[in-house]
């Protein structure tokens, strides 16, 4: 049985332009096969997945109960409004999020070539 989650609606420098822009790319993103998108205060989240509901044999309305997503991409507004494509990087000496371009405008194509593509 799917859960409820219920939280309280986040004032966010992020508004719903910028998540469609985000979706819209990476729906049309030829090595994706399976994301979730997020926002906090001030990111966009890119969860990604290796699998398809193709590549499963269990029931496709389990199939995101039993999905495992890492977090491949955030795109950060900045005070300054631009933006920051940014990925995590889990070394010891980068531990936590590195910046990989910092843009005027939002470009989550060109961004999220940069960082989803397969490694």
């Amino acid at each position: 049985m799917p859960g409820v989650v219920l939280r309280k609606k986040l004032k966010s420098k992020i508004n719903g332009d910028e998540v469609n822009i985000v979706n819209q790319v990476m729906s049309q993103h030829e090595t994706v096969k399976d994301y979730i998108l997020d926002r906090d205060r001030e990111s966009i989240f890119v969860y990604q997945t290796g699998h398809t509901k193709a590549d499963t044999f269990y029931d496709q309305e389990l199939f995101r109960l039993i999905q495992q997503y890492d977090t491949k991409l955030r795109i950060r507004k900045t005070d300054e409004d631009t933006y920051q494509a940014q990925t995590f990087c889990h070394l010891s000496r980068h531990y936590g999020w590195v910046t990989l371009e910092t843009s005027p405008h939002l470009s989550p194509r060109r961004f999220c070539s940069k960082t989803l593509l397969p490694h």
